[in-house]
């Protein structure tokens, strides 16, 4: 139910939302699950090799829902001695028609899982007996809770109780204007039944307010996972006259960002007010990964150094001397770099100083870019010695020709002795 009250429609008042779902390959999907209601399981074996496990036994053995089946309509003797069978026209050994009732096992299951059928006398039964008159018994099965805890409930395929009004207020104590927010408890509920695990990384292609990334950050808070997300929103106007607008939000993406860090600031801040408890002291919670980076597609910061036979050739070698936007903040230049040499954007980042330079180390060393527009010959030196697989430095750093040869030599020696592949690349 996505609203209480509607004043469209003529003859009904719409209170209905569609979710689509999509999967590239179903065969491929796990089973979706919703929480299952312990408090249903109210009795207690009390023989046979489940002994002591909760169970519930009132889940019909015959249900009018059934597809008819041969295997599946047979005689149930009862504990009085009397047979019942669902209702229909045939009876055993027929071969049953369309419409006939049938059980929910058939024979060979019935026999091997007899232990969990359950015999209820009642005056509403809905089976027959052999003469095709009311039966004085209905059968049901038991459900335990052990069984049902490991497979869950298949959810319905309508959801109450998620109200977009409920979106809308949770923004507004974010104090961000935005019309028809999803609710967070909706996304939140989504990625628990489909069977988003605690490492998972979700794809918002549409991110408009930030409901995922809200919702995810919610869920980690609860169970202390790392769920991840990588929210997409193109730039989209917000309306002149519109509250966001007023509110200086120029673009949807603006909204999105400033929700997520709203949301992170209100997690750090009830975080740290919380206080720990018992358990905190025998397994500490892992500190929250509340990291977020927000990127704007644009055009590269390097030009590119392929001459184009249908210009000048001369005005293209000096704009090749300077190739490096100088308006490019090292910022740029560095996420430009990860993302072509396959690092992802989520890679761990530390800020060395080595000979007066600044040093971008990725992934403990993996990679070191020094994006400095003057490169020392010991700073070089310096990179090389902590054992990275690549050297980024920009073309024009060095002082001289000589310094970057000597640069070279320094990498071919240490591939020498290391019979490594350490790699010296210019930009």
């Amino acid at each position: 139910v996505s609203k209480t009250t509607s004043f469209r429609g003529q003859f009904f008042s719409p209170s209905k939302d569609n979710i689509l779902c999509v999967a590239k390959k179903v065969m491929a999907l796990s089973k979706f699950s919703d929480d299952v209601n312990i408090d249903q399981y109210t009795k207690t074996e009390d023989s046979g090799h489940r002994k002591g496990e909760k169970f519930r036994d009132d889940t019909a053995f015959y249900l009018t829902t059934l597809e008819t089946r041969p295997n599946q309509r047979y005689f149930i003797e009862c504990p009085d001695g009397t047979f019942v069978i669902p209702p229909g026209q045939s009876m055993p050994p027929e071969k049953p028609i369309y419409g006939d009732g049938v059980w929910r096992w058939n024979i060979d299951s019935f026999n091997e899982k007899r232990s969990a059928i359950v015999f209820k006398k009642t005056t509403r039964s809905p089976l027959i007996d052999k003469f095709g008159k009311q039966a004085l018994w209905n059968i049901y099965t038991k459900t335990y809770l052990k069984d049902k805890l490991e497979d869950g409930n298949i959810p319905r395929d309508f959801f109450e109780g998620f109200l977009n009004r409920n979106g809308s207020e949770t923004l507004k104590q974010l104090n961000i204007p935005f019309d028809f927010p999803k609710p967070v408890e909706l996304i939140s509920y989504l990625a628990k039944i489909i069977g988003v695990s605690k490492d998972d990384i979700v794809l918002d292609f549409f991110a408009g307010s930030g409901t995922t990334a809200h919702s995810l950050l919610d869920l980690n808070v609860k169970d202390n996972a790392n769920r991840r997300y990588i929210l997409i929103q193109l730039p989209e106007p917000t309306t002149e006259d519109s509250p966001s607008r007023a509110s200086g939000y120029k673009t949807i993406a603006d909204i999105t960002r400033a929700r997520v860090r709203k949301v992170i600031e209100k997690i750090q801040s009830e975080q740290s007010q919380k206080q720990p408890n018992a358990f905190d002291a025998i397994e500490p919670p892992k500190p929250l990964d509340l990291g977020f980076k927000a990127f704007k597609l644009a055009p590269s910061n390097f030009t590119s150094r392929e001459l184009d036979p249908n210009r000048d050739i001369a005005e293209q070698l000096k704009v090749g001397v300077h190739n490096v936007d100088p308006n490019a903040l090292a910022a740029d230049l560095l996420y430009e770099c990860l993302i072509k040499t396959g690092f992802p954007l989520t890679a761990k980042i530390e800020t060395l100083t080595l000979d007066g330079c600044t040093v971008f180390s990725v992934e403990n060393n993996g990679l070191l870019l020094c994006l400095d527009t003057a490169v020392t010959l010991a700073a070089i030196e310096a990179m090389i010695e902590l054992e990275p697989a690549q050297i980024i430095v920009r073309d024009g750093a060095f002082k001289s020709d000589a310094d970057k040869a000597n640069a070279a030599q320094s990498i071919r020696l240490y591939n020498e002795h290391h019979e490594g592949a350490l790699e010296l690349r210019v930009v």
